[in-house]
C-alpha cells in the first residue's frame, strides 16, 4: 500500500544555533517529558525564522499582550541583531500608536 500524499502544509521541524537556547519549560507526563517554549522564546524563533528565509515579518496582527515584556529582551540578546532590532521596533511601534476609536462613537464634549 502506497503511503498517501499530504493535502495540507507539512510540518517542518527545525534546529536553531546552539546560542538561541533557554526559554523553555519543561512539561511531564506519565510517558516522558518534552520541553515547550514559552510565547517569548516562540516569538523570538519565528522571528528568525522568516528572517533566515527572507520573507517579512509581520508582527501587527499578533497579541504581544500575552508576552513577558521582562523576559523578552533577556531573550532576544541570544539572537543576531536584526532579528533584536525587529523585535525592538515591533514594541516600541505598537506601543506609539494611539488606540483605535469606533467610528460610531461620539467625540467627547469639551467644555
Amino acid at each position: 500500500m502506497q503511503p498517501r500524499p499530504w493535502k495540507r502544509d507539512f510540518l517542518e521541524l527545525r534546529t536553531l544555533v546552539s546560542v538561541c537556547t533557554g526559554g523553555f519549560q519543561e512539561k511531564r507526563t506519565r510517558h516522558g517529558s518534552y520541553k515547550i517554549a514559552e510565547p517569548e522564546k516562540a516569538l523570538l524563533d519565528w522571528i528568525y525564522l522568516q528572517r533566515l528565509e527572507g520573507l517579512r515579518v509581520v508582527l501587527d496582527e499578533l497579541n504581544l499582550k500575552v508576552t513577558d515584556k521582562s523576559k523578552l529582551p533577556k531573550y532576544a540578546s541570544n539572537y543576531p541583531i536584526p532579528v533584536q532590532q525587529t523585535l525592538h521596533s515591533a514594541l516600541f511601534d505598537k506601543e506609539q500608536l494611539p488606540e483605535r476609536r469606533n467610528p460610531a462613537e461620539k467625540e467627547p464634549r469639551v467644555k
